[in-house]
Parts: C-alpha cells; sequence; structure tokens
C-alpha cells in the first residue's frame, strides 16, 4: 500500500493533468489489497504458532503483516553453497524448535531441501515462490503473488482447502 501511495505521488508530480485518475486508481488498487490482506489473515490467523522454515529470507514482512513463526531461513544468499555447520544448524532448529514445514522454491527444489535434512519425514515440504515466477506478469501478478504464497503455507501446514 505504501508503494501505491508513493506510484500515485510521483505520478501526479509528474503528470499534475492526470492527478484524479492516479488518485482513483490507486484508490481502487489498495481497496483490492486490503480485502485481499483481510482474506489472507482470516486463512493464515490459525497457523500464527506453526514454525517453519523458508529457503531464505524474503518473507519477512510476509510474515509479519500475518503474524507467522518462521523460525529460521536456509540461505541468505542463493548464490553461495551451504556450509557442513549450516545445514547442522538448520537441522538443530528443526528438531529443537519443533518445526512443522519447510518450504523450499522454484531454485531449492523439495529435492533438493531433503537432500540438506537429516529427517526429511520428519517434516512436511512446500515451495514459496516471492518472486511469482509462475504467475503472469502484469496487472493482479503482486496480488496473485500473496495468494500463492499464502494457498502455498496452507497446503504445508494442512488445510489444503484454502
Amino acid at each position: 500500500i505504501a508503494m501505491v501511495k508513493q506510484i500515485k505521488k510521483i505520478l501526479s508530480i509528474k503528470d499534475p493533468k492526470n492527478r484524479g485518475i492516479y488518485e482513483m486508481n490507486a484508490k481502487k488498487y489498495i481497496t483490492k489489497i486490503s480485502s485481499a490482506s483481510e482474506k489472507i489473515t482470516l486463512k493464515l490467523s490459525p497457523y500464527k504458532n506453526v514454525p517453519f522454515i523458508t529457503f531464505h529470507d524474503a518473507y519477512g514482512y510476509f510474515n509479519k503483516s500475518y503474524g507467522l513463526h518462521q523460525v529460521a531461513a536456509v540461505s541468505v544468499n542463493p548464490e553461495a553453497a551451504l556450509s557442513a555447520e549450516k545445514i547442522s544448524d538448520i537441522n538443530a532448529v528443526i528438531k529443537t524448535r519443533h518445526v512443522y514445514c519447510v518450504f523450499a522454491d522454484p531454485a531449492f527444489t523439495e529435492a533438493s531441501v531433503k537432500k540438506i535434512l537429516n529427517n526429511p519425514d520428519r517434516v512436511k515440504l512446500g515451495t514459496l515462490d516471492s518472486l511469482g515466477a509462475t504467475i503472469d506478469k502484469g496487472e493482479g501478478a503482486y496480488l496473485a503473488i500473496m495468494e500463492s504464497i499464502s494457498n502455498n503455507l496452507l497446503t504445508c501446514f494442512g488445510d489444503g482447502n484454502n
């Protein structure tokens, strides 16, 4: 929402004669975002205390917005190889924090995640895609990415009905 407001502000400064259009479009999009966010909040609220791990730390704002309990990220830099110490740390977190789900991403698949887990049957695996690699670009892409992330969380947490 903050980005929509900033874009509207800049466009209105650069093109003042169309300020009304930018105001109207921003208001409509903020309403869509708010509505989608409310639905996501309702769907995810039962899972606020479920500990999970993601492949990387791209989900901080999402987790904070919806009160989710991400306890670790496998990698901060997907370009860097995982060290034996990091793999050991992740497995320790899974055990001590009673992690329920571990999420891969399109670049680091569920099969790859399984290879670094001591007991892959101890957790459920899922995939989160913060970039929306499988989502059509253009109008609605942001909302589709948010919906996809929430649905994939729900599937792993056990409510595949979404």
